[in-house]
C-alpha cells in the first residue's frame, strides 16, 4: 500500500469530509459500470458485460454454498474456482459497490475484502489508488444487518446488472440523468429488497436506509 494514500479512516466528520470524492467513484461504478458495461478498476475494459453477469449469477446465486464450516471468502474461493477473470473482477467491483459507502467498515477492511477477490484471478488487476483513497469515507452506518444480509445485497447488485443489460442503449443512458427512471429500474429487479451500498450513494439516495 502506498504511504501517500489518504484514507480518512477515523470518520471524524461522520462521512461529510470526502463525500464529493466518494460520490464521484459511486457514479463511476454506476455509469461506467452498470450503464456502459466498462470498469472502474480497468477503464475501457468490458468487465460489466451481460456475459460476466450471467456467469456470476450461475456461480453465486444458482449454486450457493450454504456450508457452515467456511467463512464468506473461503466459500468464494471454492465457488469461483475455474471462473473467468472477467467474472471475478466484476464480483470484486460489485463487492466494492456494496461496501464503499459504509462508515462502520474501516478503509483497510474494505481494501482487504476487495483485494481478496481480485487475488482469485489468474491475472489480478490493481486496486486503483484514487479508488482506495475514498474507502475511508463513510456515508452511512450499515449496522449489523449489512453484514448478515450481504448475500442478499450482492444478489440485488447482480440481478440489477442483468436487468440493466436487458435495456436498450438509449434506456441505459437515460438512467444516468433521470433519477425517477433509475429508481424505477432498481424497483423492477426481482431480488430481495435490501439496500445495496453505493447504488443510493452514487446517484440520488433513492434507496438509502433512511428512505426505507
Amino acid at each position: 500500500m502506498s504511504e501517500n494514500i489518504t484514507t480518512g479512516g477515523t470518520y471524524p466528520t461522520k462521512g461529510r469530509e470526502g463525500m464529493d470524492e466518494l460520490e464521484a467513484v459511486g457514479r463511476r461504478l454506476i455509469v461506467d459500470g452498470y450503464l456502459r458495461g466498462g470498469s472502474v478498476f480497468t477503464p475501457g475494459e468490458p468487465v460489466w458485460s451481460r456475459a460476466n453477469f450471467v456467469e456470476i449469477k450461475e456461480i453465486y446465486i444458482d449454486r450457493p454454498d450454504q456450508s457452515q464450516d467456511k467463512n464468506f471468502f473461503e466459500k468464494l474461493t471454492v465457488q469461483f474456482a475455474g471462473a473467468s477473470d472477467g467474472a471475478i473482477q466484476l464480483f470484486a467491483e460489485l463487492l466494492l459497490t456494496n461496501v464503499l459507502p459504509l462508515s462502520n467498515y474501516l478503509w483497510n477492511t474494505k481494501y482487504r475484502h476487495v483485494r481478496q477477490v481480485l487475488e482469485m484471478m489468474e491475472h489480478p488487476v490493481d486496486f486503483p489508488i484514487d479508488v482506495v483513497s475514498v474507502t475511508g469515507v463513510g456515508a452511512f452506518n450499515g449496522g449489523m444487518a449489512f453484514g448478515v444480509w450481504r448475500w442478499s445485497q450482492l444478489w440485488l447488485l447482480i440481478y440489477f446488472g442483468l436487468h440493466v443489460n436487458s435495456l436498450s442503449a438509449e434506456e441505459r443512458e437515460a438512467l444516468a440523468t433521470d433519477p425517477l427512471a433509475f429508481r424505477d429500474a432498481l424497483a423492477a429487479v426481482p431480488a430481495p429488497n435490501e439496500p445495496a451500498g453505493v447504488l443510493p450513494c452514487g446517484t440520488w439516495r433513492s434507496r438509502s436506509p433512511s428512505a426505507r
